[in-house]
């Protein structure tokens, strides 16, 4: 299990991840207006400051149930 440390920087790869509306870390949410889109492929933002190594939740808009990844 990667370690993820609160404020750092992270970088999540994968396919359409413009159709994520936000991201859940754990309990934190982060909105879509404070991620970076890199094209279809990638996505960037900060860590929330209450977050250290937790599951992270990708919530699609054409995929109504959450998709966890460690």
């Amino acid at each position: 299990m990667s370690s993820f440390f609160p404020n750092s920087g992270f970088l999540l790869s994968g396919t359409n991840l413009t159709e994520a509306s936000h991201i859940l870390w754990g309990s934190t949410r982060i909105n879509s207006d404070r991620l970076i889109f890199e094209g279809t492929t990638g996505v960037k933002g900060i860590v929330p400051a209450s977050a250290a190594s937790q599951d992270k939740i990708f919530i699609s808009v054409y995929n109504l149930s959450p998709t966890t990844t460690a």
